[in-house]
Order: C-alpha cells, then structure tokens, then sequence
C-alpha cells in the first residue's frame, strides 16, 4: 500500500524470535503472539524457529484479534445482528467498514469522520475467482486457496487509497461490539491457560538434545 514501510519477513521473524526467546529468559514461559494486521502467516515460524533453533523451553502461541471474533464478522452483508440493532453491512478486508469502525472505538481522536463519510470504496481485485479463493488474508479459511497462498494483484496498482472496502459504512458501536467480544473471550482462555498451566508449570512443547539420537539406549 501506499504510504507503508515494508518490513522483510526475515527481519520480522528474528526481530520478533530474539523478542520471544528473551521473554523466555526473562522467566515468561506461556507467550502469546497477538496479531493485528496481515501476513499473519510468518509468525507460526517464529515460534518453532524459538523453540528449534533457539532452544527456547516454553509454551508459544500465535493468535490474530478477529481469530476471537471469526462468527460475527461472518454475519456481515448477511443481515444478522452481532448485536441487538447491531449489523455489519460489508465483509472484513483492509481500512473498511469493520477497521475503521474498530480504530474508532479505540482510538477515535484517528479517524476523520468526514472524510470517512466521503472515502470511496475499492473493491477487491482478484486474479482466481472467488470460488476457490478468501479474501481477507487468512481469516476464513474456508476455500482451497487463502490470500497469501497465491501471487495477488500489486496494492499499488490497485488500491490508490490504500482502502479495501467501503469505510463510510463504519460506527463506533460496530467497533465497540467487535473489540469488547474479542477482549471477553481472549481473557476467558487466559483464565483457562492460567488454571491449567499455573505459574511453574510448562507443558514440554521442546526435545532434549540427547532423545534426537538414533540407536538411544
């Protein structure tokens, strides 16, 4: 898109296994790995490089905000509520409808509300058909191919906007639904994670060195 940094996904990795493996030295050994934007993908790769090849002795789990909320935003253009009067009109790609409507809750002083009436909407360009492809990154897999697992179309040739989606659709109280669901069930894993891996317990998720050998008496 225009206007971003491209970060490389080998940089990104090892900035962020460096990040985990000293989290675990630090004495953090449940870590979880919160997403919030795409290429999702790379980071089941950190945690095994951590564990690995850094030797890393923890439990490493990856997770992606709307992972928490996959039901609602599959309600959209459907006309089901994801809350009493609440709908979501648009599907969930990129700077749209559900984005801005979750950045507004947050953090309302980002969003220009008039020019969010105004944004025109793009829509997604694909070159496979709809059929045998998702949409939004990874969220629904629910097709043989997901975004990432085919070469797409350049942004900059087609999102001049850096929009994917009709943003003028979006409401605080849709973000407001979204974010405090997501919040609600991640926090009732945590209180499960808590009572089943209480401080001082690790699952063993390594291999001790001397059982990679063959022939081990």
């Amino acid at each position: 898109m225009l206007g971003t940094i491209p970060v490389s996904k080998d940089a990104f990795i090892g900035y962020l296994v460096s990040v985990v493996k000293w989290l675990s030295h630090a004495g953090f050994k449940k870590i979880i790995l919160w997403n919030s934007h795409g290429q999702e993908y790379v980071l089941p790769i950190v945690k095994d490089k951590a564990i690995v090849e850094e030797g890393v002795h923890a439990l490493i789990m990856v997770t992606s905000w709307w992972s928490w909320v996959q039901d609602l935003l599959r309600k959209a253009g459907t006309g089901e509520e994801i809350a009493p009067g609440v709908r979501l009109e648009t599907p969930f790609i990129h700077a749209d409808e559900v984005e801005t409507s979750c950045i507004w809750y947050v953090a309302p002083e980002l969003v220009n509300v008039e020019a969010m009436k105004r944004s025109k909407a793009e829509k997604m360009t694909r070159f496979i058909n709809a059929r045998w492809i998702n949409t939004a990154g990874n969220v629904f897999p629910d097709k043989p191919f997901n975004w990432y697992d085919v070469s797409n179309p350049p942004e900059i040739y087609h999102y001049s906007l850096g929009v994917v989606g009709d943003a003028s659709k979006a409401d605080i109280e849709k973000g407001r639904v979204l974010i405090e669901k997501s919040i609600e069930r991640f926090i009732e894993f945590l209180e499960w994670l808590k009572s089943e891996y209480p401080p001082g317990r690790v699952p063993k998720t390594w291999i001790d060195p001397e059982d990679l050998r063959y022939g081990k008496p």
